[in-house]
């Protein structure tokens, strides 16, 4: 009977262990196998930060794969809904001056994302965030501006004056690296973009680290 006690114990013991009541860094010493708490389980692409002395360590998986499909080469996008852009001006985290592949100067409100206030008013995280736009603008090589909708009256913001855009820089989307890195919550349902925005903000949310938590 002891026997098949012993056999039943260690035939029941799954790889990596799932014992409990002992330290996740030992080794089980029923099976032999590395004890791993089935509640404690990493999510792929998520930074765990296990240790709260060490920095945490802003990734960008999601913005990293995600790509622009759509040809914008000779289009405009006051005409076409895509096209290449020039900055003219940076307003905050989410906000700038383009002028456009056909000549048109415009207010571009990024969509997706709301940063942080650093104009009439600022708030945590503000200027950080106004930096972080700027710099990738000022750094960039080729700016795309992409519409969500060809239909004029879904093409601007509730001021009627801006006009609502994805933001490529270099090939990456400014937009959803703005809220991955936590320097502006996700605003994106019901977008074309809309999943890549909520699987993005996962890892910064569950960290609380900027505008989920930490100080300015």
């Amino acid at each position: 009977l002891a026997l098949l006690a012993m056999l039943f114990v260690v035939s029941s013991c799954e790889t990596p262990c799932q014992h409990t009541d002992i330290d996740k860094n030992e080794i089980c010493d029923v099976c032999g196998n590395p004890y791993k708490d089935p509640n404690n389980q990493e999510q792929p692409g998520v930074n765990p930060n296990p240790d709260p002395n060490q920095p945490y360590e802003f990734t960008t998986p999601v913005t990293d794969r995600i790509q622009l499909t759509e040809d914008y080469e000779g289009k405009d996008f006051i005409k076409d809904g895509i096209g290449t852009a020039t900055v003219v001006a940076y307003t905050d985290g989410d906000t700038a001056i383009f002028r456009t592949s056909g000549g048109s100067k415009i207010t571009v409100r990024f969509l997706g994302v709301d940063t942080p206030e650093s104009t009439y008013k600022v708030d945590p995280w503000g200027f950080a965030a106004s930096s972080h736009t700027k710099n990738a603008l000022k750094n960039a090589k080729t700016i795309v501006l992409q519409a969500e909708t060809l239909d004029e009256n879904l093409r601007l913001d509730s001021t009627g004056k801006r006009y609502l855009a994805w933001v490529w820089v270099d090939g990456r989307l400014l937009n959803l690296e703005i809220a991955e890195v936590g320097l502006g919550t996700s605003d994106a349902s019901e977008t074309r973009y809309a999943k890549e925005f909520n699987e993005a903000i996962q890892a910064v949310l569950k960290a609380k680290q900027r505008i989920y938590g930490t100080k300015n």
